[in-house]
């Protein structure tokens, strides 16, 4: 992500499950064809929603915000090993 390369192709377990479920049921009448077709478009329109939002905050973070991101550890690294020591001195 630092390069601005993000990988969409990567779909949620539950998304792709209800999917595949739906898609495997048999229709049998004209009812539930509209029915199977209006499920399969919201699941479809879900992971396109979802798609849109990995990109659109992928834009959003700025190098600031990243940088912050990545320092943030090794400053809670930082106070651990400086309360360590200061239990160590007692």
């Amino acid at each position: 992500m630092a390069r601005r390369a993000i990988t969409l192709t990567i779909v949620p377990h539950a998304l792709f499950e209800a999917l595949q479920f739906t898609l495997s049921l048999q229709p049998v009448g004209p009812g539930q064809q509209i029915a199977q077709h209006e499920i399969r478009n919201a699941l479809e329109n879900a992971m396109d929603a979802r798609r849109q939002r990995l990109t659109i905050s992928q834009f959003q973070v700025s190098p600031l915000k990243w940088g912050v991101r990545i320092c943030k550890p090794f400053v809670r690294l930082s106070r651990l090993r400086s309360s360590i020591a200061t239990i160590a001195l007692l």
